[in-house]
């Protein structure tokens, strides 16, 4: 699992980065403990969440928040459906699309 980390919203949410340019790593300091981020073997830098006691889930219940049951259940359905179709790129897609829409419109659906 991969998440990106955004300096921009990690500063807003009260932590502080910093790098002390003496290892290829950088910490993320929270209220009450830091994440160190080390650079992998292919460049990423990245922190071993398995046994450090962090619980990502909230950050999806919190995406969430704003959208209606609707809402949610059709983006579930449309992350199911890329996956079907292979996590095609946003141009693949809509080239998709727009081919199943013009199927459908010489078929006359």
């Amino acid at each position: 699992m991969a998440n990106i980390l955004s300096f921009s919203k990690v500063r807003a949410g009260g932590c502080q980065i910093d790098d002390d340019g003496s290892s290829d790593c950088f910490r993320v300091h929270g209220p009450t403990k830091f994440l160190t981020f080390s650079k992998s073997d292919d460049g990423l830098y990245t922190h071993a969440v398995l046994h450090s006691g962090i619980v990502l889930a909230d950050v999806v219940s919190k995406n969430a928040e704003g959208y209606t049951k609707c809402e949610i259940t059709d983006a579930r359905a449309a992350r199911k459906a890329l996956s079907m179709m292979g996590h095609p790129s946003v141009r693949d897609f809509e080239k998709m699309c727009a081919l199943v829409l013009e199927s459908f419109l010489v078929v006359g659906i």
